[in-house]
């Protein structure tokens, strides 16, 4: 009873920029990776100032009864494509990625992260979000969220020398290509209900991460990111990104229906000057490195399917 009567003094509330930056060196002990707390904090200083950043993300927290943050997660605004049946007609709306999730280790195991997720769903106003979760689908799963089986893999060279036609172009010609795709894709797949839509301000947001890598390591700029690919069957797309922390390429997006397009991110990657690129795949392909738990959320009269979430792709969840 005591327990509930403490729960009901949390606040949940927006955090300012200058608290961002402090949480920033908290979230550093479970994401930072490669780069120490002081890069990790510079590195989100400059996501949160990009255009997308400041203007599409929201930090929410819980506050305990001496004002002090205790749990915070970040909210960005997206827009999805939506199909409310294998034979409806497909929308596109606005919605939520759920990102950062992070509780102190101090303030753990005391329900702060679920009060915070119930709370945000008390108040949003969306009924479309997505989130890609690093802890498992169980927790998550009791606000609706349904897992999507994906897999992080890894290829490496040396890759085939296969006479393929790869072209850079500029992003917002690639997301204009990719939209009609990733359209088409989702509208013939009968498990298809959620599909991120192509956003210029969102993937250079991604960028922007890739960029700051870049600097850290003293490299010029970012190699072209975006990609047309003529093939027999047609033309294809795909967005590779170096990552000068890890000496790899991340594949942003590309077409899983492909079977030419691992061979020329391959062939882009090795021009590069790189032996490895890792990316997404519904299946088990060349190295197997995580199973990845990207989870779809909408709300409605029809109940969302574990694979309803189609094709998840278009961020590398920061």
């Amino acid at each position: 009873h005591s327990a509930k009567i403490l729960m009901s003094y949390l606040r949940f509330d927006k955090a300012t920029a200058s608290e961002r930056e402090l949480l920033a060196l908290l979230r550093a002990s479970a994401w930072a990776k490669e780069l120490s707390s002081e890069e990790f904090a510079k590195r989100n200083q400059r996501l949160y100032s990009h255009q997308f950043g400041s203007e599409r993300i929201d930090t929410f927290v819980i506050r305990n009864l001496e004002n002090k943050i205790v749990t915070s997660m970040d909210v960005l605004r997206v827009k999805f494509f939506f199909k409310a049946g294998p034979k409806a007609s497909i929308s596109v709306k606005e919605g939520f990625l759920i990102a950062s999730v992070f509780t102190a280790p101090q303030h753990r195991r005391k329900g702060y992260a679920a009060l915070m997720m119930s709370r945000f769903f008390e108040q949003q106003k969306w009924d479309l979000g997505v989130l890609y979760s690093d802890i498992g689908p169980k927790f998550y799963e009791k606000w609706g969220f349904q897992k999507t089986h994906r897999f992080l893999c890894e290829m490496g060279g040396p890759f085939p020398k296969n006479q393929l036609t790869i072209n850079p172009i500029e992003p917002k010609a690639w997301v204009d290509k990719v939209f009609d795709l990733r359209k088409s894709n989702f509208d013939s797949d009968p498990k298809g209900q959620m599909a991120l839509v192509p956003d210029v301000d969102f993937l250079d947001w991604h960028l922007e991460r890739f960029r700051f890598f870049a600097q850290l390591k003293g490299r010029g700029p970012l190699p072209p990111t975006f990609f047309e690919l003529e093939t027999s069957q047609g033309r294809t797309y795909f967005a590779v990104v170096l990552n000068a922390m890890t000496q790899k390429a991340e594949v942003l997006w590309r077409d899983s229906n492909s079977e030419h397009s691992l061979t020329a991110i391959g062939q882009v990657v090795e021009s590069w000057g790189l032996k490895e690129f890792t990316f997404w795949s519904p299946n088990a392909q060349g190295k197997v490195l995580e199973e990845e738990c990207p989870m779809g959320w909408f709300q409605g009269q029809v109940k969302p399917e574990p694979e309803g979430f189609f094709d998840p792709q278009i961020c590398d969840w920061w």
